[in-house]
């Protein structure tokens, strides 16, 4: 990878502002709510930085499985298989307030918002 490929990826990575967000980080070692609630929102969502410098939009997106792995990253614990699929396929699997892969909840949105990222194409948006 070129250096200046690199040093893009570095400007325009919501992986690397969640690693970097203090009050983020906090809300995911000590919530398995919010830790599965952002997975869920990590998951088939293409992300925007909303900085007014920059000239084009720079989409930023991630598989399942990397969002399960950045959730796990952030806590400090286990690994991408903890959170991957977390909604269940039998919704008595479900644990309360979890949210199918996709959705993204007020308090996600807030809080990506702080760090400087909109959702580009969320299809489903709930109020906890």
């Amino acid at each position: 990878m070129s250096e200046e490929i690199a040093e893009g990826w570095k400007k325009h990575s919501l992986e690397l502002d969640l690693y970097a967000c203090q009050v983020i980080g906090k809300k995911v070692r000590v919530s398995a709510l919010y830790s599965q609630n952002l997975y869920a929102a990590l998951c088939n969502i293409m992300w925007e930085k909303t900085s007014l410098w920059t000239s084009e939009p720079q989409p930023w997106g991630c598989s399942w499985i990397s969002s399960g792995a950045i959730v796990a990253n952030i806590r400090m614990q286990g690994d991408y298989l903890d959170w991957y699929c977390t909604t269940g396929i039998d919704s008595r699997e479900t644990s309360p307030g979890f949210v199918r892969e996709g959705v993204v909840t007020d308090e996600i949105r807030k809080d990506l918002s702080e760090i400087g990222w909109q959702p580009l194409n969320s299809p489903t948006n709930i109020s906890e």
